[in-house]
């Protein structure tokens, strides 16, 4: 019992990592073709914040329906723990280890890599750091930091870091909870199944079926 136990919150943990690590991958993947390709037309950090608002919400859309799935799968008779804040508490250990791992990167920015000059400071490669898990929010730290001049990127700091924590795991609880109570948001119609036509034996066909006179007045 303890294990299934242990399985199933493991398997809500693991849906709220896999699809912010999408985000995450979709984000960066955005950033080189931006840089290349559009960097010229618009500003760059306006272009990003555009794109990383659409990842956010489709992120959070995904999460949503994600977890409403997980909560309707845990309606069904299993023997394992099912109560109504368990979305909340598989999206509070999900995040709260990538809180922590982005606290780790914000350390080892502000250790490492910030590259020092005779007559300025070079944070380039430090904010890049600190973006490494929070680039889906870039949008939020642009607004949060205003549109950055002398650094590439804006700055993640240890407390608006938490901001994408609390938002994650709001957006798992919530979804599970629709799904384990059964309620849609968007209820699809549903359409009247079609009667199938009985499929008919090769053999009932050549023996029974009634065969058409090929001429008339015989």
């Amino acid at each position: 019992m303890t294990e299934k136990n242990i399985i199933s919150h493991i398997k809500g943990i693991s849906r709220c990592w896999f699809t912010y690590f999408l985000a995450v991958l979709f984000s960066w993947l955005s950033y080189p073709i931006i840089v290349i390709a559009l960097q010229q037309f618009a500003n760059i950090h306006v272009l990003l914040g555009i794109y990383t608002l659409i990842v956010t919400i489709v992120f959070f859309i995904l999460l949503y329906c994600n977890m409403h799935k997980f909560g309707n799968m845990d309606r069904k008779p299993y023997k394992w723990a099912r109560y109504k804040a368990k979305g909340l508490l598989c999206g509070a250990i999900a995040f709260m280890v990538i809180f922590g791992f982005e606290c780790l990167a914000i350390v080892i920015a502000e250790e490492f890599f910030i590259v020092h000059h005779p007559y300025y400071v070079i944070e380039s490669v430090n904010s890049y750091v600190r973006l490494i898990l929070y680039m889906p929010f870039y949008w939020l730290y642009t607004l949060l930091n205003g549109i950055p001049e002398e650094n590439v990127v804006p700055v993640v700091k240890y407390l608006t870091a938490l901001i994408p924590m609390v938002a994650g795991i709001g957006i798992a609880g919530l979804g599970y909870l629709m799904g384990f109570k059964n309620i849609r948001i968007i209820k699809k119609k549903e359409k009247p199944e079609k009667q199938q036509k009985t499929k008919r034996k090769l053999t009932d066909w050549l023996l029974y079926t009634e065969k058409k006179d090929s001429g008339k007045g015989r």
